[in-house]
C-alpha cells in the first residue's frame, strides 16, 4: 500500500516540475508574421454587363473590441443586442472602382 502512495508522490512530482517550468512567450519569425499580417484580396462584384465593377476590401480580423461585443444565442444565429445585427458579420472598409475594359 505505501509502495503506491510513494509512486503516485513521485509521478505527481514529476509532473508538477514540467507543469511549473517558466517558458517565454515566442514569436514567430518575420517571413510568418508578414504572411499573417497579409490584408486579404478584395471581393469583387460586376455589373451584369461585366465592364465595371467593385472591389470591396476588408480587414483580415477582427478587432478586440468587435471579438468582444456582447451577443445573445437564439436558435443557432448569434446576435448582438445593441445593433440587434449578426454579430459574426463580415464589414467592407473600403470600395474601388474597377474598369474591366480598360484595365
Amino acid at each position: 500500500m505505501n509502495q503506491r502512495w510513494i509512486g503516485l508522490a513521485m509521478m505527481l512530482n514529476i509532473f508538477t516540475s514540467y507543469a511549473q517550468s517558466d517558458f517565454p512567450y515566442k514569436s514567430p519569425g518575420q517571413d510568418i508574421m508578414s504572411l499573417a499580417d497579409a490584408k486579404p484580396a478584395p471581393a469583387i462584384r460586376l455589373n451584369a454587363d461585366a465592364t465595371m465593377g467593385l472591389m470591396l476590401y476588408r480587414n483580415a480580423y477582427k478587432s478586440i473590441e468587435e471579438l468582444s461585443a456582447p451577443e445573445m444565442k437564439l436558435a443557432g444565429i448569434r446576435v448582438n443586442p445593441i445593433t440587434n445585427a449578426p454579430s459574426r458579420t463580415v464589414y467592407y472598409t473600403s470600395i474601388g472602382i474597377l474598369d474591366v475594359v480598360s484595365g
